[in-house]
């Protein structure tokens, strides 16, 4: 069944409304957050919104997705997509209010608050990770484990550790004992607990929880909703149910050490406040916006790319020319830029993506030309990274 779509622009915000869903269920966008009254509203046909329904109602049924939120930023516009169910078993659709997961895009806001603490003079990117943590001080071998190294996933260290290593005390001892692999060189190697070494220097240099830094810094000075690391207990009526590979239910993310690599939920009411930050958009905190573009910089290259603090950096023409090659570069080698050319550029396309048990997630944006997306899901695919990667990034390429 199709409905004709009816388009209100109002003070630059964006409502539609329709329902087209294979199954019957609503997919609707929304504006956000204010409208003028008795602004005179004019009815328009709007292609962004024509684009972003066919394209994300052909993506939930190739990949049998049951619920979906898009935050999207585009000429001077904002929009809210939402498709699907939060709760298929119920039949609770996917709203603006419905919380998501969004796995390693956590490693943005926990990148954010460094760089805060960088332009604060309380940390020093060049620093070892050794000078933050008195635990392990005693360990020489970790002098040259910098804070950039592992913001930028080349400090060596593995992809996660053993899941015997569950509390901050384990995760210590199993420094203690840890020897780089390289010291002269920068391979590329994504850690979760690189990021969490930050974390655990965040929290010691402040003497603050993560949870609070990220509820303190970043979501309350955006107008996001105090949700973070933990869901308060009149949101959890909101938390989307998610489902693994196979489609089956599964559980909630819970680890009790990966907190600043992967532990943050968000609505995608937030996470377009937080994606008009990272635009850079004007009325964005200053405490925000300067450290925003400091993990926005380039530390070192990787082939045609760049590592930022968290951020993978892609020139905009090469990311064309990739796709139409199809895929990206591998195994080149990793370069660190020199201080002096470490300058944020802002024609650059910069992207993360998310993934827990039961939830991926994608921000990207484009901040010379105004631009940029959020893609939430609450279902695992194969290659998940890879599929939400090309779906983010045609839909951001195309509006």
């Amino acid at each position: 069944m199709k409905t004709r779509i009816i388009v209100l622009v109002c003070s630059g915000v964006v409502f539609f409304a329709g329902t087209d869903h294979a199954d019957g269920s609503a997919m609707h966008a929304v504006g956000v957050p204010r409208v003028v009254q008795h602004e005179q509203m004019v009815a328009v046909h709007d292609p962004v919104v024509a684009l972003v329904k066919k394209k994300l109602a052909l993506f939930m049924r190739r990949h049998k997705i049951p619920g979906a939120a898009i935050a999207l930023y585009t000429n001077g516009h904002q929009y809210l997509f939402h498709s699907g169910y939060a709760d298929k078993e119920n039949k609770i659709p996917v709203t603006e209010k419905t919380v998501f997961e969004i796995g390693s895009v956590t490693k943005l806001f926990t990148c954010l608050l460094v760089a805060q603490e960088v332009r604060a003079g309380t940390m020093c990117l060049t620093d070892s990770i050794r000078d933050y943590i008195p635990a392990l001080a005693v360990n020489r071998r970790l002098k040259h484990m910098t804070l950039e190294r592992l913001a930028t996933h080349t400090s060596t260290l593995p992809f996660n550790v053993p899941e015997s290593i569950n509390t901050k005390n384990k995760f210590m001892s199993y420094l203690l004992r840890w020897r780089m692999s390289c010291v002269g060189s920068y391979p590329y190697l994504y850690s979760n607990p690189g990021i969490e070494l930050l974390r655990c220097a965040l929290e010691e240099t402040t003497a603050c929880s993560f949870q609070d830094l990220v509820l303190n810094r970043i979501l309350l000075p955006l107008g996001m909703n105090p949700i973070g690391i933990r869901v308060p207990g009149a949101y959890r009526k909101y938390r989307a149910r998610c489902y693994d590979k196979a489609g089956a239910l599964t559980t909630w993310w819970s680890h009790p050490l990966l907190l600043g690599s992967a532990a943050l939920r968000a609505s995608s009411a937030d996470m377009l406040a937080f994606l008009k930050a990272a635009i850079g958009l004007p009325g964005t905190p200053e405490s925000i916006l300067h450290a925003m573009r400091m993990t926005q910089t380039s530390y070192m290259t990787l082939g045609a790319d760049g590592l930022g603090l968290g951020w993978s950096i892609r020139d905009v023409q090469a990311l064309t020319l990739r796709k139409r090659l199809g895929g990206l570069f591998h195994h080149a080698q990793v370069r660190r830029v020199k201080t002096k050319k470490q300058v944020f550029k802002g024609d650059a396309f910069f992207e993360k993506t998310g993934t827990t048990e039961g939830f991926h997630a994608y921000i990207a944006v484009m901040p010379n030309k105004a631009k940029g997306i959020v893609v939430m899901v609450n279902r695992t695919m194969p290659k998940g990274w890879n599929v939400m990667s090309k779906m983010g990034r045609g839909l951001l390429l195309a509006v």
